[in-house]
């Protein structure tokens, strides 16, 4: 089995920061699961690097969004 965890700094109030991100990552076309400001995958079973690759590449797009939202 592979599970993923990336923690989130909070923001205002706890949990906050993680459903924000979880929301940018979820239009970058990944549906990570928000606990608290931790946000966990756990990839198919059966899965191969080129699936990983893809997970990692809208990862990095979901929390480059959220980076920029956070500046404005």
């Amino acid at each position: 089995m592979i599970l993923g965890g990336i923690d989130i700094k909070m923001d205002k109030k706890p949990g906050a920061a993680g459903f924000t991100c979880f929301k940018h990552c979820y239009d970058a076309g990944v549906n990570f699961k928000a606990t608290g400001d931790c946000l966990i995958i756990a990839p198919m079973f059966i899965c191969e690097k080129k699936h990983i690759d893809e997970i990692i590449d809208k990862l990095r797009t979901g929390i480059t969004n959220y980076s920029k939202s956070k500046k404005n």
